[in-house]
């Protein structure tokens, strides 16, 4: 929900909306939606993406969305990134998922951020690169963003897992058999879990 200073009549809507009174809140910021309020229009999204005060409906949730998107509104972007990830009253898109998303990313919000990440970390809409992934994820981590700090340990704990089999076949001389073979993988594990996420980037490729 859209948080930003703007008229009485925004600030009334919003507190409204806050403590559950759909019906003020869709009151007071229809007009300014129809008005151009970027902010007002975002948030009429939002109460028809959830069928809050009004009946559920994604096109018309959609359709709100895009036009404070257009506008530049970062929630907006957001949430039509994800109504096309999602096929919520769009036909679905990873790739325009993927352009709404790295809008807001930009601007600085996390679950855009974090989103885009799982984008680029499961190659959906774009080509999988656990780099880019790993840029966003640590965008959106630094802000507190818990999902993407968990992203994170296990993006590590997947690399380290794909380059064990790197290390042994660099550690190759040193295995004469079963038990050499488990000492060296264990020394490879070991290793590898000590070294930052950046050098197992690069290791793993």
């Amino acid at each position: 929900m859209e948080n930003s200073v703007f008229s009485a009549d925004y600030q009334k809507g919003l507190t409204a909306y806050h403590s559950g009174d759909y019906a003020t809140a869709l009151r007071e910021w229809e007009p300014l939606a129809e008005q151009g309020l970027a902010a007002a229009q975002s948030n009429l999204g939002v109460m028809y993406k959830n069928g809050q005060g009004v009946p559920q409906d994604y096109k018309t949730a959609v359709n709100w969305f895009r036009l404070a998107a257009e506008q530049g509104n970062a929630n907006a972007q957001y949430n039509l990134g994800y109504m096309y990830s999602k096929e919520k009253g769009v036909p679905q898109n990873d790739k325009t998922a993927v352009e709404w998303y790295r809008l807001a990313a930009e601007e600085g919000k996390a679950k855009a951020q974090y989103n885009l990440g799982v984008m680029y970390d499961k190659g959906l809409g774009v080509p999988q690169d656990y780099k880019t992934a790993v840029k966003w994820y640590r965008l959106a981590a630094e802000q507190g963003f818990a999902g993407a700090q968990k992203k994170l340990k296990e993006i590590k704990t997947h690399l380290v897992s794909k380059g064990i089999d790197k290390c042994l076949y660099e550690e190759v001389v040193k295995i004469t058999g079963p038990e050499s073979k488990k000492i060296v993988e264990k020394y490879c594990r070991t290793k590898l879990e000590k070294k930052s996420l950046d050098w197992l980037l690069q290791y793993a490729d």
